[in-house]
């Protein structure tokens, strides 16, 4: 999958960590989203730390998917990353 250019640490922080994964956050909020993005065939670790991988390919899949590229999985990003995975929607 293409991903965007990102060098560095995460430009986008969440201050929302139990509803919204952002840079930075290690929640269990972050393994979910990780191991939704790996269903639906991204290469990120399924760690729980939201770093620049995380970023890059949850922003590679808001791009494809017609989301808001913030980097940010909120409540939208969620809903569209598990009908995709548990839909086989890929």
């Amino acid at each position: 999958m293409a991903t965007p250019a990102q060098s560095g640490p995460c430009p986008v922080v969440s201050h929302r960590p139990a509803t919204v994964a952002g840079c930075g956050d290690e929640t269990p909020l972050v393994l979910q989203v990780q191991g939704w993005l790996r269903c639906i065939g991204y290469n990120v670790a399924t760690d729980g730390v939201f770093g620049p991988d995380t970023y890059r390919e949850l922003v590679a899949y808001q791009q494809s998917a017609r989301l808001e590229a913030d980097g940010l999985a909120g409540p939208a990003t969620q809903a569209a990353l598990q009908d995709a995975c548990y839909a086989g929607d890929y």
